[in-house]
């Protein structure tokens, strides 16, 4: 009796394998119309298996927190409207300095499509002269709203003193509201 077929083993049921074929497959279900190839690909080194599940699930945590990154990097209403008070209440700061160091009033004309600054000459407001005090125009949709604002403008007088007065510019549900005081301080709130 050879070694294969003793009483402990007995030899193996079906043909033996083919060259080539995997000796691993199951003898009780030979391979048929080239299964055994398909199986053994499959089978084969497990680079060429595909993606994990973790690795899927990874994939989409990155992507996700990146949208995230970029959807709070972009610019909402609430800040552009801001930065249009900080640049407002920056450019009134500076028409108080000139007025000052100046010597004559200086004057910002605020209405419902934007802004310009006004020196007085001989007892008639003038449009001032100068790149930081040339006309700006409101973003489309900007509401403006006011109080203590005589005639449309904002007056700073010689010693820095000015009219009190209160803008409010609102786009898109925000808001922005410059103050300024009497002794000619300028501030930007939210609302």
């Amino acid at each position: 009796m050879s070694a294969a077929a003793s009483p402990l083993h007995p030899a193996p049921q079906g043909p033996p394998p083919r060259s080539g074929e995997d000796e691993r497959a199951c003898p009780a279900h030979p391979p048929r119309n080239g299964e055994g190839d398909r199986r053994r690909r499959w089978r084969g080194n497990p680079g060429e298996q595909g993606f994990t599940l973790v690795e899927l699930m990874v994939t989409i945590v990155i992507l996700g927190l990146a949208s995230a990154a970029v959807a709070l990097a972009l610019p909402d209403g609430s800040s552009e409207l801001r930065g249009e008070g900080e640049r407002l209440a920056a450019r009134l700061s500076a028409a108080r300095d000139a007025a000052i160091v100046g010597g004559r009033d200086m004057a910002v004309k605020i209405d419902g499509g934007g802004y310009r600054f006004e020196v007085r000459r001989g007892g008639v407001w003038l449009p001032a002269q100068g790149g930081a005090f040339g006309t700006r125009r409101w973003p489309a949709g900007t509401m403006v709203t006011g109080s203590g604002v005589s005639e449309g403008r904002v007056v700073f007088d010689v010693t820095g003193l000015a009219t009190p007065a209160v803008v409010r510019l609102s786009r898109d549900g925000a808001a922005s509201r410059v103050t300024v005081e009497a002794a000619g301080a300028v501030r930007v709130d939210a609302g």
